[in-house]
Order: C-alpha cells, then structure tokens, then sequence
C-alpha cells in the first residue's frame, strides 16, 4: 500500500471537515413543515407545564356561550362542542367527531378552554383571523394534561393575521388546550381579536 502525500492528507482532512460541518449545518435547521404548520422557537415568556394560567372568572353568556376572563385581561369565548350534523358526510366524521368555536382577545397571550378527546387522532385549530398584529406572525400551541401539569405537544406553530388551519396528528387521547400569544412584545401592536374554531377526535 502506497504512503499517502502530505498533500494528500491535507485535502483528505479538508474533505472531511467539509462534510463534516455541512451535516452539522443540516441538522440545525428546523424540519420541514407544510402549509400552515411551520415550527418556530419558543419566544421569552413562553408557558411551561407549570405557568400555562387558568381563568379568574368565567361568565356563561345569554347565547349558550362562555367567556374566561384572564388576571391580564385577556378573555376566550367559546360555544359548547358541537358533534357534526350527520348530513356532513363521512369525511367530515373522520377529521373531527366534535368542534366548538372560539373567540379571544389579548395583548400579549391567550389561553383557551380544556375539551377532552373521546379517542387518538387529528386536533386541528383554525384561526380565522387575527386584528392589530401589524402583519407579525403570533404563535400557538397546543398542550395536553398529565399527572405533572400541562406539557406541550409537537411544535409550536406561526400563525400569520390572516389565520389557517393547523394540525397535530394522531395525539393521544386525553384533555387539551391551545395557547395563542404575541411574541413581539416591544411593538405597539396590542388589543388582538382573534376567532377561529377547534375540530378534535
């Protein structure tokens, strides 16, 4: 076997390192995510399993719906979970086998109502618009209960104003809940009106 050149060996080493720092590269980008799914870090003053805030208050409104109230004045409006109308077909049966929509309204953060799913499957939440964000997208989140509290599932989503639908596949069965915040706290965008709807197995 022929001793290699120091030239050689240089290139050898360079080819290396090369490959090496381009998987290092690789490795810390975020995963690919479709449509209305991107991941997106968690910004300061995100809830941890022991922070997510319960309600202050709860108000059960005229029309059947019932409003949290917040300790920093943000509030989530929601109607009872709806099971869907037997004339939607079956593939609407198979996305969700219950829904409610939703409201709120927050400066920094909003947390929305527990639901609990009846089996494993697809949680969607659609948001169908977002006011007085300043074209900044706001994140959200879903969490599920355990013995030790809130804990996240998946990613955390962007969401630009303009809303869409997102998805977390094949979650456990168990009780849930959504958060929205803004993580540009330093901007003069505040007063958010939010609405979507929540679709869970």
């Amino acid at each position: 076997m022929r001793a290699l050149t120091p030239r050689a060996v240089a290139v050898t080493a360079a080819a290396l390192l090369l490959v090496g720092l381009t998987a290092q590269a690789a490795a810390a980008e975020p995963r690919a995510a479709g449509p209305g799914a991107a991941v997106v870090d968690d910004p300061p003053g995100a809830a941890t399993p022991d922070d997510l805030p319960d309600p202050s208050g709860v108000v059960d409104n005229r029309d059947g719906s019932t409003t949290l109230l917040f300790d920093d004045g943000a509030t989530f409006t929601s109607q009872e979970p709806q099971a869907p109308a037997r004339g939607d077909g079956a593939r609407t049966l198979a996305l969700a086998a219950a829904s409610f929509t939703w409201s709120a309204t927050y400066d920094v953060s909003v947390t929305s109502r527990s639901w609990s799913t009846s089996r494993s499957g697809d949680v969607w939440v659609d948001v169908h618009s977002i006011s007085s964000c300043g074209g900044k997208a706001q994140s959200l989140a879903l969490y599920r209960l355990g013995s030790a509290g809130w804990s996240r599932v998946g990613t955390v989503r962007a969401v630009s104003c303009g809303g869409g639908s997102y998805v977390w596949r094949a979650v456990a069965k168990g009780t849930y809940r959504f958060q929205l915040w803004d993580g540009s706290t330093s901007d003069a965008y505040r007063g958010h009106v939010a609405r979507g709807a929540v679709r869970y197995p």
